[in-house]
């Protein structure tokens, strides 16, 4: 009589504590290391991940979408990745536990919980320790136009490639109205997950980053110069049409 061997995968109680920045999604997605890579390598094309120490690599990943905007929470045991993907080289990441350090083109960043980091020309290498983190792909071009509507007239290109606002710093108040939003989000989301795509919340997500990457970036004075000045007034219900005009007057008539 032959016996078969069940597989165990031991417990990692530090990595069960993680918990999704969007607890409303229930639990990660979880894999194990050699479907993971198959999942991102099908997915992400140039991206790849490695386990670090001495205990077995896991990963979980949850999505949500709205509109045309995918936020991947996700969790991680300590380990490598590595970007040579376009998907990805423009990219947002918000950790809620743990951190991780980020090396490209030869800058550093170490990024901890409740910061912000934005990379806007990533194809470099992120070291993670025990990690729970919002991440975001984003578009350059969706990102610049909601900068300029909100700004008067500030653009992406104007800015580092490289933002990192601290948690725990005089900015703190820019990470807090994007943990706001996160928590607002998740709660619509626990209601009916249709809300947040019926109120268009994706393009209220990019016009909300825009504001705390200028803000992080010094320009909160200006912002307030325009916002009080006649033509930075906008007290009209949204209109994308106008806004978008106003977004790209920059720009020659073709």
């Amino acid at each position: 009589m032959s016996s078969r061997q069940i597989a165990v995968v031991p417990r990692d109680p530090k990595y069960d504590s993680l918990v999704s920045p969007l607890p409303s999604l229930g639990g990660f997605l979880e894999a194990d290391r050699e479907a993971l890579l198959r999942e991102e390598s099908e997915r992400l094309d140039g991206t790849s991940f490695r386990g670090l120490g001495r205990q077995r690599y896991r990963r979980g990943t949850q999505i949500l979408r709205l509109g045309s905007l995918i936020l991947l929470p996700g969790r991680t045991t300590p380990a490598l990745s590595s970007n040579r993907s376009a998907y990805f080289s423009c990219f947002f990441a918000m950790p809620l536990l743990g951190g991780f350090v980020t090396t490209n083109r030869g800058q550093r960043d170490e990024v901890g919980p409740g910061d912000l980091y934005l990379n806007r020309n990533y194809y470099g290498t992120s070291r993670m320790g025990y990690l729970s983190s919002l991440f975001v792909a984003l578009d350059q071009q969706r990102l610049d136009r909601a900068m300029r509507s909100i700004s008067g007239g500030d653009s992406l290109a104007s800015l580092e490639d490289v933002i990192l606002v601290r948690g725990r710093s005089g900015a703190a108040k820019g990470t807090a109205k994007m943990w706001s939003f996160i928590t607002y989000l998740d709660s619509l989301n626990a209601s009916d997950s249709r809300i947040p795509d019926l109120l268009g919340l994706d393009e209220q997500f990019y016009r909300l980053l825009s504001l705390v990457l200028l803000e992080g970036s010094g320009r909160s004075a200006r912002l307030r110069q325009h916002w009080s000045s006649p033509a930075g007034a906008w007290s009209h219900p949204l209109d994308e049409l106008v806004d978008y005009i106003r977004a790209n007057a920059h720009r020659g008539i073709t």
